[in-house]
């Protein structure tokens, strides 16, 4: 029975041996996985940082762009407007030259109808004595067709 006791006794030391050293193996392998996982967690903070300026970068560049677009289209609004008033000058003196002349035209032509309108001095019941202007006519001339102008 001594015998069988001592190699309990070993087969005991033994199995405590392998728990032991299966023990120290499993707590080897767990800071091994935590380490590798605070390897891998820095890794993605450190990712994810870098994608983030990244993405603030080209927010900021796409702001600076799109202020730019804006000032630009603002400008160019600003010279069509200008240039639009510019025109619209032109054209009301253009149009104020225009009515001017047509009222020199109407002076000129009633100064003139004036001078053609007999006075009434030395009429014939039969019509004009002899010499007068008839009046000038306003409208189509005889003979002619509104067509043919």
């Amino acid at each position: 029975m001594k015998t069988a006791g001592e190699r309990v006794d070993n087969l005991m030391k033994a199995a405590t041996e392998q728990r032991d050293e299966a023990e120290a193996k499993a707590k080897e392998l767990l800071a091994e996985a935590n380490s590798e996982a605070s390897k891998v967690r820095i890794a993605a903070v450190k990712r994810a940082e870098s994608l983030l300026k990244e993405a603030e970068t080209k927010k900021a560049g796409l702001i600076r762009e799109a202020e730019k677009l804006r000032a630009d289209a603002a400008a160019e609004a600003e010279k069509t407007v200008s240039e639009g008033k510019r025109e619209l000058d032109v054209l009301v003196r253009r149009r104020e030259d225009i009515n001017t002349e047509i009222s020199r035209v109407q002076d000129v032509l009633e100064a003139l109808e004036s001078f053609e309108t007999p006075t009434g001095a030395g009429k014939s019941a039969g019509g004009p004595a002899g010499g007068g202007k008839a009046p000038a006519a306003a409208g189509t001339r005889s003979g002619v067709k509104s067509s043919e102008r």
